[in-house]
């Protein structure tokens, strides 16, 4: 039997963990907000759907407000849908498991432009969306047929909203981090080895809500 949790921040350490992206000079204005969401291959915006792709900078800065404390802070929300972790949670996370990601450093600034909270934050880039859904089991709801008939065959199988989840196991097992390829959206997963670890490493600033426990 294996627990998947979600994780999220644990706002009672951090009560503001947002952050807003500086790098508009990778795209036009309207294409930074309209295309960070997520498509049946990677996550938006560095790949565009007009088939461009721009070269991933090699790290992402951040604005930070003077008035954050973001000491505590082990999961950070920002306004491009990035996975942003400190290093102290994915050095817990690799403790559990494999972790199927591009990593790239987090560069945070204040508003006078000096680096805070320096190497204490990186991006998970294209985190693994596991094809693991259990569409017989679980409770959701489906998209539309008219939206299943032109989508691509990865986009078939994902799904417009998800009330309770069940989950099929793969046969080399679950990453220690992941979202699910129905709604990469829903949520981010770890196992159960992953919130032990987490746990064990004494991290404070990530919260566990449990989603399925599959055979």
């Amino acid at each position: 039997m294996t627990e998947i949790y979600s994780i999220s921040a644990n706002t009672d350490i951090c009560e503001d963990n947002s952050i807003s992206f500086t790098g508009k000079k990778y795209f036009d204005d309207t294409t930074l907000l309209k295309h960070a969401t997520y498509n049946d291959e990677l996550r938006y915006p560095w790949t565009y759907p007009n088939g461009k792709n721009p070269e991933i900078p090699n790290e992402l800065e951040y604005l930070v407000s003077s008035k954050q404390e973001l000491d505590k802070a082990d999961i950070l929300s920002d306004d491009i849908l990035q996975d942003i972790l400190s290093i102290d949670l994915v050095k817990a996370l690799q403790q559990a498991g494999s972790l199927n990601c591009e990593i790239i450093p987090v560069r945070l600034i204040n508003e006078l432009g000096d680096e805070v909270y320096k190497d204490r934050f990186i991006s998970l880039l294209h985190i693994e969306f596991c094809d693991c859904f259990d569409y017989e089991n679980s409770d959701y709801r489906p998209k539309k047929k008219e939206v299943l008939e032109r989508a691509t065959e990865r986009k078939k199988k994902q799904v417009k909203g998800i009330r309770k989840a069940a989950l099929i196991e793969p046969s080399n097992g679950f990453p220690s981090i992941f979202r699910l390829l129905a709604k990469p959206i829903w949520a981010l997963l770890t196992t159960e080895a992953g919130r032990e670890a987490i746990l064990d490493a004494g991290i404070k600033g990530v919260e566990f809500h449990l989603r399925s426990t599959t055979n």
